[in-house]
């Protein structure tokens, strides 16, 4: 299932297709009204180049997108809640 998420959510929200090489981590957050259980995965894009926001309606899409080999840029997004930066930045040891 979560594999098939993965999928998903590469299509619809970078416009990519994906091979998925492995499972970095999972975290859950309390937002309140839900609870968010969150997997990063490694992934290799097989087709397509990452583009945002696709215009698919009905999701929740991402505004902007940055390349970047300096893996503290995601710690302003982690200390505002984002949990993918946050799960990436405890794999990779990295404090934020």
């Amino acid at each position: 299932m979560w594999e098939a998420v993965a999928h998903w959510a590469a299509k619809v929200k970078l416009g990519v297709e994906i091979e998925i090489i492995k499972l970095l981590g999972e975290d859950t957050i309390d937002r309140g009204s839900y609870v968010l259980v969150l997997r990063d995965y490694a992934v290799k894009v097989v087709s397509g180049e990452p583009s945002v926001p696709q215009s698919v309606s009905g999701v929740t899409q991402y505004s902007e997108q940055k390349w970047t080999d300096d893996p503290s840029d995601l710690m302003e997004s982690a200390r505002e809640g984002s949990l993918c930066s946050r799960i990436f930045l405890r794999v990779n040891s990295i404090s934020r």
